[in-house]
């Protein structure tokens, strides 16, 4: 019995992680870069260490909880995936997170504020922006599957045959553009 509700509590926390785990990492998000946009960092600064923290809490949470054991890599496989996530989209993707940062800040609050959404409550406003998030990222992730083109650069993320922490942040450095 004690070795049953032991599997039962850890497949219980890593469904509570895998249903819990994005929404609260977007919620977390939004607010670190609405604390750091108030104490005037700049949106690079703010999307760096966003980026940099929600890797981090990916990592440790699969780390240390990981949905299968032997997809977790080998040290050399982890090497190789950081150097490829800081070398290759790296760059490119802390580039157009700066973007995007700016375009939201300069035309996004003009368009939330003219749509009267500052006015609702702040819970309701930060559910509202992850929907909107979610739905950016399903039809970028769509669209990068459907065009032919984009397949050709999407598919090194699909390459992989195991997954890890670092295995799934594999792109082509022109995905995030």
């Amino acid at each position: 019995l004690a070795e049953d509700t032991k599997s039962w509590g850890q497949s219980l926390l890593q469904k509570s992680m895998t249903i819990l785990g994005w929404p609260i990492l977007i919620t977390t998000s939004i607010s670190m870069a609405y604390i750091f946009h108030n104490k005037g960092l700049s949106i690079g600064l703010t999307s760096i260490l966003v980026t940099v923290w929600a890797f981090l809490s990916v990592y440790i949470l699969q780390l240390y909880n990981p949905l299968r054991m032997d997809w977790t890599g080998t040290r050399r496989q982890t090497q190789l995936d950081l150097h490829h996530i800081l070398l290759s989209e790296g760059v490119s993707h802390a580039a157009i997170t700066t973007l995007a940062g700016w375009i939201g800040l300069t035309y996004g609050m003009d368009l939330w504020i003219g749509l009267d959404l500052d006015k609702l409550s702040l819970p309701v406003q930060f559910m509202l922006a992850m929907l909107i998030i979610d739905l950016g990222l399903y039809w970028q992730h769509r669209c990068l599957h459907e065009s032919p083109l984009l397949w050709k650069m999407h598919r090194i993320h699909h390459s992989i045959r195991t997954l890890s922490p670092t295995r799934t942040g594999r792109h082509h450095p022109i995905s995030p553009i």
